[in-house]
């Protein structure tokens, strides 16, 4: 049984009633995807903020042990070839939605599978091009090995972070619910001791966010196939094509207990509040003990708000007091194989230290949207920096926020002024989600 709070139940009589809608993949779940109120009208999506539903879940708030029994959150493609039958690997690819590509097409027709040394490969073909609109990435190179085509293929598994999430109106993929990612994990036969081993097909950041993801429900043994599928078929080890149906899944031995680690989440109202600490700390005042530094993992042009955002009708800029570290500084791309992989520590310590970034303070990464975040929360995890979280809604949450009377003082100054212009409609907020201030010429509100 679960422990957790029923949220259709919970603070019934408030004004403010918080409903829950919850994503799975498909055959996750045969919930309706909108919530009711007890009038009969739908409710549709959450309108809540991501920092509004913390206090409903279960949590801990102590810098958890849960690095696991690895000293390194990546394994390489040998290591996987000889313990694949030891782990499970989950494919945790995933592009902006706009970019055309169906990844969940792509796994089906190329994955790695745990009983890979068990079968025969019946065809080989090429490596299909792959093309990525976003970051103008492809591979090109032609890939010749097996690779084995399974009517009814086994322990192959997807997680799409735009499915398993927490269903908000604005926010594209935020952490799912304790309960979310507990019955998803149950459904793809995942224990609490499974050794998951993430890998994706593009540039390493959405495995990194799926790693990131297990962390922040306690997980302990998880860990990221460096090079990704790029560099495993470039080895010419065997891949598979085929679906799994999950009723062949092994089944995990018990509901996937979890607990949502806050200590590697922050939210909106946290990074505020963290502002106006370090804000008075830099302007004279008494120095204050916990004050974090945010590491924005997006390009520079990006962050110094040069270039229109990916997403239509976001301002650019960045968080007040933040600092670049752009996330493409940090891998390295083999240019025989396209495979990426993050850089060595020694390269990796040497970058932070140019940066003139203290390893040993609190450190938050940043992002457009709280997936490449993750590729510099794992090289400050790679390089054993203590305290490191990750702002999950990223610089959308910041950017598209509420702004209430009470804190308008604050965030006159957090905003820094988009260069792109915005169109009069540009950045309208749907229905139910309060009013707005007025917007000046500049695009600013």
């Amino acid at each position: 049984m679960w422990d957790e709070p029923d949220f259709d139940q919970e603070e019934d009589n408030s004004k403010d009633k918080k409903r829950w809608v919850e994503e799975t993949d498909d055959e996750w779940n045969d919930h309706d995807e909108d919530e009711h109120d007890d009038d009969g009208e739908s409710d549709g999506e959450a309108h809540i903020y991501p920092g509004d539903y913390e206090q409903s879940e279960a949590f801990i708030t102590e810098d958890p042990e849960i690095r696991g029994d690895y000293d390194s959150a990546l394994v390489s493609t040998e290591w996987l070839h000889d313990n694949l039958d030891k782990v499970i690997p989950i494919d945790g690819s995933w592009v902006m939605p706009f970019s055309n590509r169906d990844l969940r097409d792509e796994w089906l027709q190329c994955h790695i599978q745990l009983i890979h040394a068990k079968l025969r490969p019946t065809s080989v073909t090429p490596f299909t091009s792959l093309s990525n609109a976003m970051y103008h990435y492809d591979f090109h190179h032609p890939w010749h090995g097996p690779t084995c085509n399974l009517s009814a293929a086994q322990h192959a598994r997807f997680l799409d972070i735009e499915r398993l999430r927490f269903k908000h109106q604005i926010l594209p993929h935020l952490l799912p619910t304790t309960r979310q990612f507990g019955e998803a994990m149950h459904k793809m036969g995942i224990d609490r001791d499974s050794h998951i081993v993430i890998y994706d097909n593009s540039y390493l950041f959405s495995a990194c966010r799926v790693y990131w993801m297990f962390k922040a429900f306690g997980h302990r043994n998880v860990s990221i196939l460096n090079g990704g599928m790029p560099k495993w078929r470039a080895e010419g080890r065997p891949v598979f094509s085929g679906l799994a149906d999950l009723e062949t899944l092994p089944k995990a031995k018990a509901h996937y207990e979890c607990q949502r680690y806050v200590s590697l989440i922050r939210t909106h109202s946290q990074i505020v509040e963290n502002i106006q600490l370090l804000d008075h700390s830099l302007k004279g005042g008494e120095p204050v003990d916990g004050v974090e530094y945010v590491l924005d993992a997006r390009t520079e042009d990006r962050f110094r708000g040069l270039v229109p955002e990916p997403r239509p009708g976001l301002p650019g800029g960045s968080i007040m007091h933040s600092l670049n570290t752009p996330y493409e500084d940090l891998i390295h791309r083999d240019p025989a194989t396209d495979a990426i992989t993050l850089r060595p520590r020694d390269e990796l310590r040497a970058y932070f230290k140019a940066k003139g970034i203290d390893l040993t303070k609190p450190l938050v990464t940043s992002c457009g949207s709280g997936v490449t975040a993750a590729v510099v929360y794992v090289a400050l995890r790679e390089l054993g920096a203590p305290k490191v979280a990750l702002y999950d809604g990223s610089w959308f949450d910041y950017a598209t926020q509420i702004i209430s009377p009470m804190d308008r003082d604050v965030h006159e100054h957090v905003f820094e002024p988009p260069t792109n212009p915005l169109p009069e409609n540009a950045f309208e907020l749907p229905p139910g989600l309060g009013p707005r201030r007025p917007r000046t010429k500049d695009g600013r509100s």
